[in-house]
């Protein structure tokens, strides 16, 4: 049962992530009445984004940061977006965003899989 659990949450995290993508490339798009401005940041935006994500909180992280601030980090990206999408007029998309982060991440951490490179195993 607890494999399965992590292994649903683990889901849940990745579907997160690429909701987590959109949501820079949304804030992009609406930073700017320009809209050569608009299409740079709805691209550039998430490719940064999704660039440090994977040097430092995916699975396969090549940087090897502590457990607390790979936390630090992940969290401060999600909110920093959910403020961003709340800014831009979507405020009950940044609301389940962080609310969906809150509820994933400390689901993990209750079931002991933090995120980063200690998560890429089920047990079974």
């Amino acid at each position: 049962m607890r494999a399965t659990l992590v292994a649903v949450f683990l889901g849940l995290r990745f579907l997160l992530e690429l909701a987590l993508f959109a949501a820079w490339g949304w804030i992009g798009w609406h930073a700017s009445d320009s809209t050569v401005i608009q299409v740079v940041l709805m691209v550039g935006l998430p490719v940064v984004v999704a660039t440090g994500w994977g040097l430092a909180l995916s699975p396969k992280a090549r940087l090897g940061l502590p457990l607390a601030v790979r936390l630090v980090v992940e969290i401060a990206l999600f909110a920093a977006a959910a403020m961003g999408l709340w800014a831009a007029g979507a405020s009950g998309w940044g609301l389940a965003l962080i609310l969906g982060e809150a509820i994933v991440l400390g689901s993990l951490l209750a079931l002991g899989r933090p995120p980063g490179p200690e998560a890429t195993t089920v047990e079974t």
